[in-house]
């Protein structure tokens, strides 16, 4: 019955220990995520959020994103993520007024008049 009795302590010894070292890995784990947050201002990742997602189709959505007090609409594809609009939170006004920015078919009618005009000074 000794080498029973052997056998059975030292299981017993390394069944403590794995114990041991299980939990020192538990804690060292909870001490590196606690004092990373602390380090990036206790917010973690709370800086950037996803407020609000629109499918427009199978692989196109439309994302509002909140980023250190400003909203962003994105227009995310499998290609591109363009930034479509920047909104003050605070206020919610556009930052960059929409009808101030003019849209290609307005760039292109400009263009052709441009172009149509320096075509009569040379012909002339």
């Amino acid at each position: 019955m000794a080498p029973s009795s052997e056998m059975w302590g030292a299981f017993l010894k390394s069944a403590v220990m794995l114990g041991v070292v299980i939990a020192a890995l538990v804690l060292l784990l909870y001490g590196v995520k606690r004092f990373t947050s602390i380090r990036r201002g206790g917010k973690g990742r709370e800086d950037i959020t996803v407020a609000a997602v629109h499918h427009l189709g199978p692989k196109e959505k439309l994302v509002l994103v909140d980023v250190l007090d400003r909203k962003i609409l994105l227009g995310v594809t499998p290609q591109t993520i363009t930034s479509l609009a920047s909104f003050d939170e605070k206020t919610g006004d556009p930052l960059v007024p929409t009808e101030d920015r003019k849209g290609f078919p307005d760039l292109l009618q400009e263009s052709v008049g441009r172009s149509r005009d320096k075509g009569d000074d040379h012909g002339a």
